[in-house]
């Protein structure tokens, strides 16, 4: 596709009102119109133009206002490398500004790549998760699982400082330090569970 022919693409769709501008760039003007767009895009085409969206917006340099777009668009280009290191910062400042479903959501992000982080990353943001869905959405099966992939002890035997402060909030917190221990004690990995 030649330059001229995506300036009449983005001439069109700005003329017709489907993307308005907006300090960092554009964004559609109504979900629906979002949602027929890609709608009609093959998995390949979405990926494709999460892609190139997301080259562009890391081409202005991250900032605070965008770092909810780049999670968006790395995740939809499937970069794990971007969304493990965008997620946590998004979530870190969405929780913030008490928007711990906010925080959740991008973390949940992160945890589809979480096999490509190392193991001590995985379990903070298996950790961080799970403390940020048990504040904004409920304590499941899935939020007790990512606390205990969560559990990584280190070479000195301390457990996470997000652990220590649900043993202050949550009765069974026993139970994890008791499989925190047996980790340490037997050096193998239960996080991978």
């Amino acid at each position: 596709m030649k330059l001229s022919d995506i300036e009449d693409a983005f001439n069109l769709v700005f003329s017709r009102k489907f993307l308005v501008p907006t300090p960092n760039g554009a964004r559609f003007q109504h979900e629906l119109v979002r949602v027929a767009t890609y709608g009609r895009m093959t998995p390949h085409q979405k990926q494709h133009a999460h892609t190139v969206l997301l080259r562009e917006i890391l081409l202005q340099g991250a900032n605070t206002k965008s770092i909810d777009m780049i999670v968006h668009h790395a995740d939809g280009a499937q970069d794990a490398e971007t969304v493990l290191e965008y997620a946590p910062r998004a979530a870190t400042l969405a929780a913030q500004f008490g928007a711990n479903k906010e925080a959740a959501d991008h973390l949940r992000r992160a945890l589809r790549y979480c096999e490509s982080a190392s193991i001590e990353d995985a379990a903070v943001i298996n950790e961080t998760w799970a403390y940020e869905a048990g504040i904004a959405l409920t304590i499941d099966d899935a939020v007790i699982a990512a606390r205990r992939r969560g559990i990584v002890p280190s070479s000195c035997g301390k457990v996470s400082e997000t652990l220590k402060k649900w043993g202050k909030t949550l009765a069974g917190c026993q139970d994890y330090i008791g499989i925190a221990v047996r980790q340490k004690t037997h050096n193998d990995m239960y996080w991978t569970q």
